[in-house]
């Protein structure tokens, strides 16, 4: 069963998370959209698209194995 309310109590909005974490990459706020995507897997861990979105951002932030596992997720998922 998905998770209905985020972090803070708040109901699970899958598209605002989206669009603000689009938003906080645009800006160069990575660590703000790597946490709002990872609030999305919390949801939804095996999104392959969000996995792939999230990837570059963690190895950017000097985050490998991390980086790695997303890619891997995200190829896993798109096969």
């Amino acid at each position: 069963m998905a998770r209905l309310f985020g972090r803070r109590g708040n109901p699970y909005d899958r598209n605002r998370l989206l669009t603000d974490a689009a938003r906080a990459r645009k800006k160069g706020r990575r660590a703000k959209a790597i946490a709002l995507y990872r609030e999305v897997l919390a949801v939804e861990p095996e999104n392959a698209e969000i996995h792939r979105r999230v990837a570059p951002l963690l190895a950017e932030t000097k985050q490998p194995e991390a980086a790695w596992e997303c890619s891997q997720r995200a190829a896993d998922g798109l096969a």
